[in-house]
C-alpha cells in the first residue's frame, strides 16, 4: 500500500456561527447541533470517540449521505459538520462556511492506494496511480 494523502478533520459551520469565532473545546462541540455525513446511517468517528473519553456525546440532528449536501445545509442553518480540512478550505467561499480545527489528537485519516504485487508493473495500474497522485497533490 502507498499512502497518497493524509488529512485532518475540522468542524465547519456557517460564517457567523458562534463556534466559528474562536478555538473550540470539547464541551462546545458536544453542546452544538451536528449534521452527520454518512451514506450508511449513524456511525461513530474519531470525534465521537474523543467526546466519549471526556464524558460527552455529539448531538446529531440529521444525517446526509454526501459532503456537498452537508455543506449546503450547514451554510444556512445552526448545524455544524465534521469534514476534511481540504474540503472546508476549497469550499469555504462557495458555501459561505467557516471552519475550526478540532481539539483532539489523532484526528487524521489516511488515503492509500492498494494493489496486488502482480500488478506492480502493469502499465494501466502505473498510469492510474500517477493520476491519483496528481489529483491528491493539487
Amino acid at each position: 500500500a502507498e499512502e497518497l494523502y493524509s488529512e485532518q478533520y475540522v468542524l465547519a459551520g456557517r460564517q457567523d456561527h458562534p463556534l466559528m469565532s474562536s478555538d473550540l473545546t470539547l464541551e462546545q462541540i458536544a453542546a452544538a447541533n451536528h449534521l452527520l455525513i454518512s451514506p450508511y446511517g449513524p456511525i461513530r468517528n474519531l470525534l465521537d470517540h474523543a467526546l466519549h473519553l471526556h464524558g460527552y456525546r455529539r448531538n446529531i440532528q440529521t444525517i446526509v449521505p454526501s459532503l456537498f449536501a452537508a455543506l449546503s445545509i450547514v451554510e444556512s442553518s445552526d448545524l455544524v459538520a465534521t469534514v476534511p480540512r481540504r474540503i472546508a478550505q476549497n469550499n469555504a467561499r462557495r458555501f459561505n462556511i467557516a471552519y475550526r480545527s478540532l481539539p483532539i489528537e489523532g484526528g487524521t485519516f489516511h488515503l492509500h492506494a492498494v494493489r496486488h504485487v502482480r500488478d506492480a508493473t502493469n502499465p494501466l495500474h502505473i498510469w492510474l496511480l500517477r493520476k491519483l497522485r496528481n489529483v491528491v497533490s493539487e
